[in-house]
């Protein structure tokens, strides 16, 4: 699937996790302290279900929530990769998955399955307009949402989407004067990304686009910092939870 659009959710919130690599039981314990509930909320997550963190192989039954969905990560897509179902272009540059050998086949038959469903953005409609989610970046040629969208079925748009960093990299972090001074994207309120991980474990901001991995899966002290998961709710998503 290239893009997942989903339904306005009326009867809860709409929430964002930056990348989770593993680390589950972390995010559950997040789920908690936010008081989130799996009958009127829903989770989305940045990409990069897999990989660093101990509890990979939970991505399977983590997707089969009806309430917990996530856009594909370049970990997710090299995965894919090392089962033959992604060309080399999504190769990592060094081997993250020896937890894999620890794996029957037929766990990671489910894991497979599960990931090779994975979107490559994902659309939700919100009080404010359309929000987008994409794990890397929406490339800079595109001066529109629409426009990217209409373009994931060329490999290396998708490539670029989850792997390229150039944006991130100028991204200001949200309490900047400067945050929001970028040109926006045109055909959303917001796109939420993950990918990159941010400096001093803040959230960034360029335009219209965030980026929030704040390392809530890192299991070492970092040098600036605290590293943690930030949840956004769309309906404000310049105030993480």
């Amino acid at each position: 699937m290239l893009v997942l659009r989903l339904e306005a959710n009326p009867r809860g919130r709409d929430l964002v996790i930056g990348d989770i690599h593993g680390q589950f039981s972390k995010v559950e314990r997040e789920l908690e302290r936010i008081s989130f509930d799996p009958a009127r909320d829903r989770l989305i997550c940045t990409g990069d279900l897999v990989d660093r963190g101990p509890e990979s192989p939970l991505a399977a039954r983590w997707l089969a929530y009806d309430w917990f969905h996530a856009v594909m990560g370049n970990h997710d897509a090299a995965l894919l990769h090392r089962w033959g179902l992604l060309s080399a272009k999504f190769e990592l540059w060094h081997d993250h998955h020896g937890w894999l050998q620890d794996l029957d086949a037929a766990e990671q038959q489910r894991l497979c399955a599960a990931l090779r469903k994975l979107p490559w953005a994902l659309e939700v409609p919100t009080a404010q307009g359309l929000v987008g989610l994409v794990h890397a970046e929406v490339p800079e040629r595109f001066a529109s949402w629409q426009a990217f969208v209409a373009a994931l079925g060329e490999e290396e748009v998708r490539l670029q989407a989850i792997s390229s960093r150039d944006q991130a990299r100028r991204a200001e972090e949200l309490a900047s004067p400067h945050a929001a001074d970028a040109e926006p994207l045109a055909g959303v309120a917001w796109v939420i990304h993950g990918h990159t991980p941010r400096r001093y474990c803040r959230p960034g901001q360029l335009g219209n686009r965030l980026w929030i991995d704040t390392m809530g899966w890192y299991d070492a002290p970092v040098r600036y910092g605290e590293a943690r998961f930030t949840i956004i709710d769309l309906q404000d998503p310049l105030r993480p939870l």
